[in-house]
């Protein structure tokens, strides 16, 4: 008897679990990311080297982007950032952010669109904005020294 029991009882628990579904099981970033409201773009950094591992993003205009970068470095000089700019503008921002300590080595630039805070080895950081209008821009990481390796292409999608 018992061991008719404990079958019952697997079974029902299996039948239960598998009528949960999986919205349950969803964070609230996937469920917004999957209403359509939020892209969600995950960018890490490879590692220790000065490398994210994208070299282009693609969003959707008037959609909202969050950019969750994920620092998976080890060693204490490999924090980054990352930063939306306008094409053609990372080696001037880039320069111009070595001296912008106190300011996550972000500059105050009319080039540099979206920044986001610094992110130490080990650390997730986010930005949440909507992209400007259609066409192509930049992402870079404004460490010093970073921005002339770690750079890829930003494109905002026609309608």
């Amino acid at each position: 008897m018992y061991y008719y029991s404990t079958c019952i009882l697997a079974f029902l628990l299996f039948i239960l679990s598998s009528c949960s579904g999986e919205e349950g099981n969803q964070s609230q970033e996937e469920a917004a990311a999957n209403d359509g409201n939020v892209q969600v773009i995950e960018l890490r950094s490879v590692g220790d080297q000065m490398q994210f591992d994208k070299d282009e993003i693609r969003v959707s205009p008037n959609q909202t982007v969050r950019i969750v970068l994920i620092n998976e470095a080890t060693m204490d000089a490999m924090k980054h950032n990352v930063l939306i700019v306008n094409e053609g503008t990372v080696n001037e921002v880039g320069q111009a952010a070595m001296s912008e300590v106190d300011n996550d080595y972000v500059p105050e630039s009319p080039d540099v669109l979206f920044a986001s805070a610094l992110a130490e080895p080990g650390e997730t950081v986010e930005i949440e904005f909507t992209p400007p209008g259609p066409g192509t821009y930049e992402f870079v990481c404004t460490f010093p020294g970073h921005y002339s390796m770690m750079r890829g292409t930003f494109i905002v999608e026609e309608e």
